[in-house]
Parts: C-alpha cells; sequence; structure tokens
C-alpha cells in the first residue's frame, strides 16, 4: 500500500534548489501518494499539475529574523490559519506523514502536529533540513516536535545533532536527474547564445545573486585566470531571487570592470536551460565555503564537467581533491586561481570530469536519494 505523504513548501516557484530537488523527488519516489501544500500561483504549482498531484493552496511565508512587526505579525497570523487547513486536511486526506520540505515549512508542520519528542497519534512529520545557517531557538524547538530531521549534508547533520538523539538525525543527500540535464542547447549553440568564442576556455560559476555565494571572490579569482590564461571566458548563471539584496548585481558588473575582466565576463541572468549551460563550460567554480550541499556541482559532475569547490564546505564532502575535482583549501582569489587554471591546462587532470560523471552516476543519482528516503517514511510509520 502506498504511504499517503503530503508535503508542505513555503514558496510556489522553482528557483531554488529546494524545489527543484522536490519536484525530481516526486518523478522517482516509488510507493507513494503525494500531495503538495504551497502558496497559490507559480511554476511549482504548474509542475505539479502536469504531473497530476494534487496541490492545495495555502498563504505559507518565509520564516523571517526581521524585527519588522509588520513582518511577524503577517506570519503569525499565517501559522494560524494554516495550521487549522493542515490539520483539516490531514484529518480528512489520511496522510501518514508530513514532509516540510524546509525549515519555513517545518514551523508550519511543527505547529500543527508537533508532539514533545516527535511521538504520539497522528501523522509523522519530517523536517527536511537544506540550510547551514545559525538556527537560534528554531532548532531546540522543531527537535522537540519532529518525527525525525533529515539533512542535505554532513555539514548540515552536525548543525542539528545538538538538538536531536542520534537516531532521529539522517543524512540524504540531494540527487540530480540526469535525464533532465541530457536536454537543451549543444555546446556551440550555447556559446553563440552567450556571445562566448567558440574554441576560448570558459569557467562557469551558477548560483543565485546572493551575497553569500560569493561571486565577487569568483570574479577577482577569474582577473588571477586572465593573468595565466589569457583568453580566458567567465560566465555566471543566475538571477536575483525575491528578497535579493538591491544593487547587488550592478555592483558585480561594477567589479568585473574594475578588475579589468568586462569584456570577457558574461552574466546570464536566471538561466533556465543548465543543461546547456554544464555542456558549454570547461570547468564550473563554486566559491561558497558556507554551501550546505551545492546542487549545481552535483549536476556539474553528473554531466562530467571538472569542478573546483571550497574546502570545508557541503560540496567538499562528495569531491574527492585530485580524483573527482578540485578542493581550494583557502577562501583566497589566488588560491581558487591556481585550481581553476590547473583544470584548464593541466594534462594530467583531464580525467577528473569523467572520474566526477561515475561519482555522480553511483552515488548522487535521485534514484538512491528517493530509495532511502522511501525507506524512511516505512521506518517512521511502523513507529505508529
Amino acid at each position: 500500500m502506498a504511504i499517503k505523504v503530503l508535503y508542505l513548501n513555503h514558496v510556489s516557484t522553482c528557483g531554488g534548489g529546494a524545489e527543484q530537488s522536490l519536484i525530481e523527488l516526486l518523478d522517482a519516489l516509488p510507493d507513494v501518494d503525494a500531495t503538495v501544500m504551497m502558496p497559490s500561483g507559480g511554476d511549482l504549482v504548474r509542475e505539479c499539475q502536469q504531473r497530476d498531484i494534487p496541490v492545495v493552496s495555502a498563504p505559507l511565508r518565509a520564516l523571517s529574523r526581521s524585527k519588522d512587526p509588520l513582518r511577524q505579525i503577517r506570519f503569525l497570523l499565517s501559522l494560524v490559519h494554516v495550521r487549522g487547513k493542515l490539520r483539516r486536511l490531514v484529518r480528512k486526506g489520511g496522510f501518514d506523514v508530513v514532509h516540510a520540505n524546509s525549515t519555513s515549512a517545518a514551523v508550519y508542520a511543527a505547529w500543527a502536529f508537533g508532539k514533545r519528542g516527535g511521538d504520539g497519534p497522528g501523522p509523522r512529520v519530517i523536517w527536511h533540513c537544506r540550510d547551514s545557517v545559525p538556527l537560534g531557538w528554531i532548532g531546540p524547538w522543531l527537535a522537540e516536535r519532529v518525527s525525525v530531521a533529515v539533512a542535505i549534508s554532513d555539514r548540515v547533520g552536525d548543525q542539528l545533532k545538538p538538538f536531536f538523539p542520534a537516531d532521529r538525525v539522517t543524512v540524504i543527500k540531494n540527487g540530480v536527474a540526469a535525464p533532465r540535464l541530457a536536454a537543451g542547447k549543444s555546446r556551440r549553440a550555447f556559446r553563440e547564445d552567450a556571445r562566448i568564442p567558440r574554441d576560448a576556455p570558459v569557467v562557469g560559476m551558477a548560483a543565485h545573486l546572493l551575497p553569500w555565494k560569493n561571486h565577487a571572490l569568483f570574479l577577482r579569482a577569474c582577473a588571477h585566470v586572465m593573468e595565466r590564461c589569457p583568453g580566458t571566458h567567465f560566465v555566471l548563471a543566475g538571477g536575483e531571487p525575491s528578497g535579493g539584496v538591491a544593487g547587488y548585481p550592478a555592483r558585480l558588473t561594477e567589479l568585473a570592470g574594475r578588475l579589468g575582466i568586462a569584456a570577457h565576463t558574461t552574466f546570464l541572468g536566471h538561466y533556465p536551460d543548465m543543461g546547456g549551460f554544464y555542456r558549454g563550460i570547461d570547468a564550473l567554480c563554486h566559491p561558497v565555503v558556507s554551501e550546505p550541499f551545492g546542487r549545481v556541482v552535483a549536476e556539474a559532475m553528473m554531466m562530467g564537467v571538472p569542478v573546483t569547490v571550497m574546502a570545508g564546505s557541503g560540496p567538499a564532502e562528495y569531491v574527492e581533491d585530485g580524483q573527482t575535482g578540485l578542493v581550494a583549501a583557502d577562501p583566497t582569489p589566488d588560491c581558487l586561481a591556481e585550481g581553476i587554471c590547473r583544470l584548464l591546462t593541466a594534462p594530467s587532470l583531464r580525467h577528473l570530469g569523467e572520474n566526477a560523471r561515475g561519482f555522480a552516476q553511483a552515488h548522487l543519482s535521485v534514484a538512491d536519494t528517493a530509495k532511502r528516503l522511501s525507506r524512511l517514511y516505512q521506518g517512521i510509520c511502523r513507529r505508529v
């Protein structure tokens, strides 16, 4: 019999890795009868409807650390409204599991169904923690009220362990759906679209335009790369999300100009054809020390693109230095540039892309993630 799972998501757009991971999981999960609750409108709603997955609209909001009283009042009113709707839906639908796809969504689930220790009658509540940020009071509050926490990396799991018994935190890394990446532009078509010379070395970065993604570090490293590898081009994919920092994209453009690399740097903005992006570049750089998992790194590896990541980051957990990519020891432009130049020029590292593809196919597939999550559902439902 299929396990009935109600997924909660606090946004209805597919702009983030959490939402893309959710869609790919819904495609891959065996023996799950899924319904998704989220705000109305948005392309995530359409993605679910195209798959005949029932969608229930509710005014979930992002958890905010703002001290603005109006924002706090709106969030509290939303909590009260959604709590009643959630309880009625679960009672009527007979759901076995409520799976909160973010920390914000977990607050709604815990408020509606939370029990001390996460046990007792009613649905099992899962907190899918995808962030590597200080949790403050939210951590222990949620730990008392959810059945289990799923962390997307050891880095995220380590921040949860102080609040949970060991058997109530499990690490399940995000998986990647290779067929989605197989579609899209060819290498030649991507470069024509981005106005990049056909035979130029190209280094890519893909991330939302947010300061913590360290675009400035990447651009400064690119300036060093230009000195060592003249003719290299740099392409940045990623749009400015809702709630982004005003003026940040303009500051990055200005920085590229001051560094003297503007003529060799392309800002694509939001770029939905990630398969084409990966085919069009020769190496991917992800300079984010605080990255919890790094979905774009896993995708690039699945596509056979050599990668450079930062030591101590989520991606460094699955990128083996010198075997499936390079791990920069220090978050400095010179250190990062050294790794990028090695990927572009060292004949001894040409195997990294294929090694990365083999590793990703074996260990970072969405099918493997779905199997592990399905076993978790079955295990927590047997506790009832």
